[in-house]
């Protein structure tokens, strides 16, 4: 699947983006792409330091700048921790409101079962396993509202197009996918302001479809 694949509306959408590899290059391949206003929606959550959010910035500046697409309002929105109902509740908003038509989010489907559970590359740390099974196939669209391109496609797929788009040393090492969270049991001696902790499962899978975290 690829961003330019996918017929895109004629007005103006919304995107979720965290700083994350997979939100970064939806991103990107829309702000390339689309015609129209986007508006961009980051979720700053405190009890994550604000890593991702952070990262958020520095993403949206570079695309920009490699884009030249200047068509955009960038909305960060603070909360003591990301839920659900306070990652999407923004778009949703922009999309009730009709200031837009569509909003996309990034959400990728975890790597194979058998990479995922042999413990080789992974700990027994896995993450959104219904919503991110790579066992079954999904509609990219979900209602009239939200479009998820990357639903079906792992971080290997994700890391061929930073490679294809010629991004792996311009926009990836601006990204972050960690979510080292307090209450984990990987957290012994890991500074919670680093970029990436290297332990956690989203680290663990950056590693594995990058074969690097920065």
């Amino acid at each position: 699947m690829n961003i330019k694949e996918l017929e895109l509306p004629d007005g103006p959408i919304g995107v979720s983006v965290s700083g994350g590899a997979d939100s970064a290059i939806l991103l990107y391949f829309l702000m390339k792409h689309h015609k129209h206003k986007i508006y961009i929606v980051t979720v700053a959550a405190r009890n994550k330091y604000l890593r991702s959010s952070k990262k958020s910035l520095d993403v949206v500046a570079k695309i920009v700048e490699l884009t030249e697409n200047e068509d955009y309002e960038h909305r960060i929105r603070y909360v003591n921790e990301q839920t659900r109902d306070t990652l999407f509740d923004e778009l949703a908003q922009l999309y009730n409101s009709g200031s837009i038509i569509k909003f996309y989010t990034g959400v990728t489907a975890n790597p194979p079962d058998e990479v995922t559970f042999s413990r080789e590359h992974f700990s027994s740390l896995t993450t959104e396993d219904e919503e991110r099974t790579p066992s079954q196939v999904r509609s990219i669209n979900i209602g009239q509202a939200v479009v998820t391109p990357w639903t079906n496609i792992d971080k290997k797929a994700i890391a061929r197009m930073f490679e294809n788009e010629g991004l792996l040393d311009t926009l990836f090492p601006l990204t972050n996918s960690c979510e080292w969270l307090r209450n984990m049991p990987y957290t012994a001696g890991v500074d919670p302001y680093k970029d990436h902790c290297g332990k956690c499962w989203w680290c663990e899978e950056r590693l594995w479809g990058f074969g690097r975290l920065v």
